[in-house]
């Protein structure tokens, strides 16, 4: 199963996986050379086991996330989620990643654009019943076997990459504290993502999701995650794979919700074709009713580790992709959120790196401040270098620019012509994989 934005990177999710405490991931801010004021959150959740946290911080304030957690999977070898990381790329008014060298524009690349399988408007959620499941259709599975180990780890992380005192002020007092959903299905990693809305909290843990008011009052759930494709036909409907993501559309004030889909083989291996599953609310409350979508990810690739972003023109999405156990390049997806949001006939354009890129986050619009008028879609991953079976240390942030055109999509641009990074932006050396692909090297409290 997929990681939250906010978890550790991809081993092919549909690995075998194991009842475990929650490992809580560790963050950096990587900021703008303008005022740190931009960086306070309106809200900022933290989730240690199942415990939901708020804390409310200064208002009309704007987040630009890349999503958190992160590593790749690149080079035939499937590389460990215990990295766990936070990138936050900050566009300020004009001006975005000024410090970065300029990139020369690249002409126009070659964007494939993708028809939607089928679209519906559902009954309220509230009254949904989760429909029965295909055999072949609930995750956790063995799809895939892990791939060996590295053999090692090596490399230096530089000293002024480790935070060794305080960065000041205590973290506030929370002002409000309750039981999130827990981890249901029992399975490493849970999965655990959600977020908040003016009136609700929307948490999705593997499996299953539920939703809370902001006071912690359960509205809705435990419920199975296919539940909100129920009637809709389909592997949306009959499966319950996971990988889920739920976000919050602040500028729309709706709430969107997906998941990959796919059936499986005797030997429960994923079977194509690989379908992305999502679902648009019709208004801000998120037991209402839904706009639903299906849209074929490839009957080739794989489409793991998907992670979701909200953006002015498009609702982003990246993947890793496999074909068996092979990593064959990252997926970059736009979604018609213009289209979506109504309930019309939505198309997707769509990219695909080489295997040398992996575990992209495209950049998520928190708060109330726009970005400029126009401004593309920012995506970035980190450099996983790997010298034979050795893991090495990394020293580069990649940055791609993901200009999306929905009235002549082959306009579209993603990257360099190559799908390269626009930007390689030069940081301090990092280990990026310490634990050497293991999945328990982190001691937990209280284990």
């Amino acid at each position: 199963m997929i990681a939250p934005i906010g978890s550790p990177p991809p081993t092919p999710t549909t690995g075998t996986k194991k009842p475990a405490p929650w490992l809580a991931g560790t963050g950096c801010w990587i900021g703008h050379s303008r005022p740190l004021e931009i960086l306070q959150l309106q809200t900022h959740i933290f989730a240690p086991g199942d415990r939901i946290d708020f804390w409310p911080l200064e208002p009309d304030t704007t987040r630009v996330a890349v999503g958190k957690g992160f590593g790749e999977a690149v080079r035939e070898l499937v590389r460990s989620r215990i990295l766990a990381a936070s990138l936050v790329i900050v566009v300020l008014g004009s001006q975005a990643l000024t410090n970065i060298p300029a990139a020369a524009a690249p002409p126009p690349g070659d964007p494939t654009v993708v028809q939607e399988i089928k679209h519906d408007l559902s009954a309220a959620l509230r009254t949904q019943k989760p429909s029965q499941l295909d055999p072949n259709g609930k995750g956790p599975n063995p799809h895939r076997k892990l791939l060996p180990d590295h053999a090692s780890s090596r490399g230096v992380t530089a000293s002024r990459s480790i935070q060794n005192s305080s960065a000041g002020t205590a973290i506030p007092s929370t002002s409000t504290n309750f039981e999130g959903i827990g981890n249901l299905d029992g399975v490493l990693p849970p999965d655990t993502n959600g977020d908040i809305g003016p009136n609700n909290y929307v948490q999705w843990v593997n499996l299953h999701y539920q939703i809370f008011d902001r006071t912690g009052t359960s509205l809705l759930g435990p419920s199975p995650g296919n539940t909100i494709w129920s009637n809709f036909g389909g592997v949306c409907q009959t499966t319950n794979q996971g990988d889920p993501v739920v976000r919050y559309d602040r500028m729309a004030d709706r709430w969107v919700f997906t998941q990959f889909a796919f059936t499986l083989n005797q030997q429960r291996n994923p079977v194509p074709p690989f379908i992305q599953c999502l679902a648009i609310s019709t208004t801000g409350d998120p037991t209402g009713t839904y706009y639903r979508y299906a849209f074929q990810i490839s009957n080739v690739n794989f489409n793991d580790y998907p992670k979701l972003a909200v953006w002015p023109d498009a609702y982003y999405l990246t993947f890793n992709y496999f074909q068996g156990n092979t990593f064959v390049g990252a997926g970059a997806w736009a979604f018609d959120r213009s289209k979506m949001l109504t309930g019309q006939t939505a198309t997707a354009i769509s990219f695909q790196t080489s295997a040398k890129y992996g575990g992209l986050l495209a950049s998520d619009l928190d708060g109330s401040i726009m970005p400029p008028a126009g401004s593309p879609n920012y995506f970035a991953a980190i450099d996983t270098p790997i010298s034979g079976t050795i893991a090495i240390a990394g020293s580069t942030l990649q940055i791609w620019k993901f200009h999306v055109d929905w009235t002549t999509p082959a306009n579209s641009t993603f990257g360099t012509t190559t799908h390269t990074p626009n930007f390689n932006l030069a940081v301090a050396s990092y280990k990026w994989d310490p634990c050497s692909s293991s999945r328990n090297c982190v001691t937990q409290p209280g284990t």
